[in-house]
């Protein structure tokens, strides 16, 4: 039961997927009744308006394919998880390196720990040795008020990790 082939004609006429191999399906509506359309055989996605079933002889023709649609999604769900993952660990590794080794960081870490005279400004007890980031939206290029003193556990309860 081979499908009819509409190749890279429904590519060029529906952008919206550009996988070059597409066959002619059918779906069954809870009538009973079979409608054609195109699908694309790499995303499932269907393609285009309902065909017409003028001169095709419906029994030729296979069963859209619902699973193959889904198991795209997911696939494609768990790249974009893991291209989120890589680039998140990308940008950690980039503010690591930067609070590691730029000299810019170091002096107004130092400006910041003096301004508080070397306090922790959350429980106003301990030696502050860590500066904290307020917000990041100055990062890379800090301002003095966005920064502040802590001491390494008020640090860690900052950012959850006790």
């Amino acid at each position: 039961m081979e499908a009819v082939s509409l190749g890279n004609l429904l590519t060029d006429q529906y952008p919206s997927c550009t996988h070059p191999v597409t066959e002619v399906r059918y779906k069954r509506f809870a009538n009973g009744t079979k409608h054609l359309c195109a699908q694309c055989l790499t995303c499932g996605s269907r393609l285009g308006e309902w065909l017409s079933q003028d001169g095709l002889d419906m029994n030729t023709v296979a069963p859209f394919d619902e699973a193959l649609a889904e198991a795209y999604r997911r696939a494609q769900t768990r790249h974009n998880q893991a291209r989120i993952q890589r680039e998140r660990l990308d940008r950690h590794e980039e503010y690591e390196r930067y609070l590691s080794e730029s000299e810019n960081w170091y002096e107004i870490r130092q400006l910041v720990l003096k301004r508080d005279d070397y306090k922790c400004q959350a429980c106003l007890l301990e030696t502050a040795s860590d500066v904290h980031h307020k917000s990041y939206q100055h990062l890379y290029d800090e301002i003095c008020f966005d920064l502040v003193s802590v001491c390494r556990p008020c640090h860690k309860k900052i950012h959850g990790k006790l």
